[in-house]
């Protein structure tokens, strides 16, 4: 990829970042990652290599993010709903690196749900997470963005545990 095409993508992921940030701040959700993995729940929410119980993986003492986190209630316990934004495509190596991230999320959250918000995937991609779904590492996928109607489909918005008052503070 040429050094502008690649620029032309960077600057197109921070953009849809961004404009799912808003979104999932103003339906109760957080942001955890960047400038909010010290935050109170980027903390609670982050995952480690060491959370894969492989001998040598768990030597290397790094932290995996995804982007935000939404908590829901299910038979009286919180359960957390990741969200992780995405582009355009998926290649293998993609693939390969969200199922290392899921299963670190997946060992130490056992009931959470992890969702990646892709803006235009390209349909021949579908297949490569189509076997991340079936598989159990991920819970979905949205091929163009997330909408109210999506959200509720994914959390159902009566189940969303409101933050705390001082989330706003």
């Amino acid at each position: 990829m040429d050094n502008h095409a690649f620029k032309q993508e960077s600057a197109l992921g921070a953009e849809n970042e961004n404009k799912l940030r808003e979104f999932v701040e103003k339906n109760n959700g957080w942001s955890i990652d960047g400038k909010y993995r010290n935050s109170t729940m980027g903390k609670k929410y982050t995952a480690n290599f060491s959370d894969l119980k492989d001998s040598l993986l768990s030597k290397l003492d790094k932290s995996v993010h995804l982007d935000f986190v939404f908590e829901k209630e299910e038979d009286d316990k919180v359960v957390p709903v990741f969200i992780d934004s995405k582009s355009t495509g998926c290649s293998h190596k993609d693939a390969t690196d969200i199922a290392i991230k899921a299963q670190c999320f997946k060992n130490k959250f056992p009931d959470c749900e992890i969702h990646l918000i892709y803006h235009g995937l390209q349909s021949k991609y579908w297949s490569v997470l189509d076997k991340l779904v079936d598989s159990g590492l991920i819970t979905g996928y949205s091929n163009d963005g997330l909408c109210n109607e999506l959200l509720e489909h994914i959390i159902g918005i009566s189940k969303v545990v409101e933050p705390k008052i001082n989330k706003f503070f």
